[in-house]
């Protein structure tokens, strides 16, 4: 199922937090998930298992969208400030 048909499927269209930890796949999540459409304050990664690059680009590209973060050891918790 695609972040879109669940959003359709259960009338949601905001979340306030994402919490990923998919072993490595949290880059690819985050460019499935559609950030800007619905701007979660909140998003909390494990970057135990993902490559650095990877790690930077989604990094990147939340604070693009205007997110902050908060590092400690293997995560990152990013909040819209």
């Amino acid at each position: 199922m695609t972040f879109a048909t669940l959003f359709k499927e259960t009338g949601i269209h905001r979340i306030d937090l994402l919490k990923i930890d998919a072993e490595g796949y949290h880059a690819e999540i985050l460019r499935l998930f559609d950030i800007p459409s619905h701007k979660p304050a909140i998003i909390i990664i494990k970057d135990k298992h993902v490559s650095v690059a990877d790690h930077r680009q989604s990094l990147g590209t939340l604070v693009d969208l205007g997110h902050k973060f908060v590092i400690s050891g293997e995560k990152a918790l990013a909040y819209l400030g």
